[in-house]
């Protein structure tokens, strides 16, 4: 019930959850879509910095997006020209929104002077909602 009351005061569940959390008694069955970013910095002057800062902010402007429940970035503790990003979507369809936010292209554009190579693996999160019995 208090799910249903609180969905009537936000557009999306992600608005709920960026203000409520997630309640286990009050939880329905999600699936979430999940993208895995890995990318390998050119060497460079300040390369890593700019990486840094950009990617922050990225974090920043995309999780105000309507159905992001997280945009994480992190950076290898060994290779510190590696970064990984963890972006994860209410579902599939919600990468039409993240494509046409404004800032997408922009951040396209200026990661890929600095970017050598990347690798993204796309997912579909598994329901851990319910229990299971192993054999």
């Amino acid at each position: 019930m208090y799910h249903k009351i609180l969905l009537r005061h936000f557009k999306t569940r992600s608005q709920e959850l960026k203000l409520y959390g997630e309640h286990p008694l009050h939880a329905p069955p999600k699936m979430v879509y999940t993208l895995v970013v890995h990318i390998h910095a050119k060497e460079g002057k300040d390369v890593e910095d700019k990486i840094r800062n950009k990617l922050i902010e990225a974090s920043q402007t995309y999780m105000k997006d309507a159905e992001v429940i997280g945009w994480h970035v992190m950076q290898d503790h060994v290779d510190t020209r590696k970064w990984t990003i963890v972006e994860r979507y209410e579902r599939q369809s919600s990468l039409e929104i993240h494509v046409a936010n404004p800032y997408y292209a922009e951040f396209g554009a200026y990661m890929g002077q600095f970017v050598d190579a990347q690798e993204i693996s796309q997912y579909n999160e598994l329901d851990t909602s319910k229990p299971v019995h192993v054999e």
